[in-house]
């Protein structure tokens, strides 16, 4: 049990800077993928400092998961955290990591991380069972919005690269990464919310009456 906590633990950490990576590079990574660029380690060169900071905030947050302090202290202060990081990270990157897009995906990923950390709070209770039908049913609602938003942003993505003239491979560039930040988002929802969620419902208490 102790090894599947540890384990645990580094996933959240690796996941984390997984995620980051992508928002950075991501464009770089798809341009060599689908369009056969040869410049990809020239692209995701980045200054030491990016690297620093996605280091210091990701484990940041991995501590703050694992403290026993006020939840909503934990969140608020994994949100300034992750806020912080991505500015940061704005301002110290390269012209082409200096990008609307990346900075939201980059808050994307940190917001995630911060509602995991919050609901994991919950997961520690002893609730009843009705809670966690509660909980595992607005957290499916939850991705199912997710994947609605996705939906309708590749929609307005495809208008606009049509409007530019833009060939298939362009467009499947620009939506593959933010494709992937949204794959991983989900896992992390599912695995650490999602999955515990329905344990807890199987395996709770019954309700009182």
């Amino acid at each position: 049990m102790q090894y599947r906590k540890i384990i645990d633990d580094i996933l959240f950490w690796c996941i984390i800077v997984v995620g980051e990576f992508i928002a950075l590079h991501g464009k770089a990574i798809a341009s060599f993928l689908f369009s056969k660029s040869s410049t990809l380690l020239r692209h995701i060169e980045a200054p030491i400092f990016v690297y620093i900071i996605l280091f210091l905030s990701t484990t940041a947050l991995s501590l703050i998961r694992l403290t026993e302090w006020n939840p909503k202290h934990k969140v608020v202060l994994s949100a300034l955290i992750g806020l912080i990081s991505a500015i940061a990270t704005q301002l110290v990157a390269l012209t082409y990591a200096k990008s609307t897009l990346i900075f939201f995906l980059q808050l994307f990923i940190y917001a995630t991380a911060c509602g995991v950390i919050w609901i994991e709070n919950y997961l520690r209770l002893n609730l009843e069972k009705e809670f966690w039908r509660f909980m595992f049913e607005n957290v499916f609602k939850a991705i199912r919005y997710i994947l609605i938003l996705y939906g309708a942003m590749i929609v307005i993505l495809k208008y606009i690269s049509s409007s530019n003239g833009e060939t298939t491979i362009s467009f499947i560039t620009t939506i593959s990464y933010p494709t992937f930040i949204i794959v991983i988002s989900i896992f992390m929802i599912s695995y650490w919310v999602l999955i515990p969620s329905w344990e807890k419902f199987v395996e709770g208490p019954i309700i009182r009456q």
